[in-house]
């Protein structure tokens, strides 16, 4: 992006643009910072978003649609981004519901190894997935 565009809805535009005429996609743009700078985040289509922190689990909002052939424009949200927490995007080739979540214990591991694993216990045999780990 350009230094003048660089916000996520012209990030969101952009995208939208790109894909426009063809099968579109689920998108999820994420502003991340700095631990303890707000995270701001805007999506569209069937995709997921988690802030993990020891204590709670919080869900970034996607607005419905398909990137690239919806005229509906997503709003950024704002989430708090504090220090130890881990941001987890992911697909919806992955499970959104499990019986048991996983262990508090793995959000201390790397984010390489916080994403192998939900990947392993979550993944959907007849759909491509996609999933990406940020630590605070």
């Amino acid at each position: 992006l350009k230094p003048e565009s660089d916000t996520l809805e012209a990030a969101e535009l952009a995208v939208s643009d790109a894909l426009a005429g063809e099968r579109g996609a689920a998108v999820l743009i994420v502003d991340v910072g700095p631990a303890g700078t707000p995270l701001r985040a805007l999506g569209l289509g069937n995709i997921k978003g988690e802030i993990v922190t020891a204590s709670e689990r919080r869900g970034i909002p996607s607005a419905p649609g398909i990137s690239g052939s919806s005229t509906r424009r997503p709003q950024p949200t704002v989430h708090d981004w504090p220090t130890g927490a881990t941001l987890v995007l992911s697909t919806d080739g992955l499970k959104s519901t499990v019986r048991q979540p996983e262990p508090p214990a793995l959000y201390h591991r790397s984010a390489l190894t916080i994403a192998a694993a939900i990947y392993e216990r979550r993944r959907r045999d007849t759909d491509d997935c996609g999933i990406l780990v940020v630590k605070a």
